[in-house]
């Protein structure tokens, strides 16, 4: 797996997330300042959700809205992260080979978790 593959696949399931998103939002169900105040006290929690999908690929059953919500928000930076990764070679950063396969868990940890404490979440709050 490259950069853009796994772009790819991170887009998909963001597809997928982004219906449900978006429908929960329509409804008044979970509204954005909401997100925003639950973002903080739900960030351990959902770093650990993301630590076990990035191990499996599974996500919990049991997730609130706003859980599920804040879980498309992160998957749909880390897409976007990934996409910028794949345009400007950075594969570099996990190797020096641009195949991910036996790094998929590592990538998956950076993106979800890493990238969205140190840039992701910040660059979410001010939009």
């Amino acid at each position: 797996m490259d950069w853009w593959n796994l772009y790819q696949e991170l887009e998909k399931k963001v597809a997928v997330l982004s219906e449900r998103a978006s429908l929960l939002q329509k409804q008044g169900v979970v509204t954005l300042q909401a997100l925003r105040d639950a973002e903080p006290k739900e960030r351990a929690l959902l770093d650990t959700v993301c630590k076990q999908y990035a191990e499996d690929g599974t996500w919990p059953i049991n997730m609130t809205q706003i859980q599920k919500v804040l879980i498309y928000i992160r998957m749909s930076h880390a897409a976007q992260f990934a996409e910028f990764l794949a345009i400007n070679r950075g594969g570099q950063i996990f190797s020096t080979q641009q195949n991910l396969d036996s790094q998929e868990t590592a990538v998956l940890n950076f993106l979800l978790v890493d990238y969205w404490s140190f840039a992701g979440c910040s660059r979410w709050l001010t939009t």
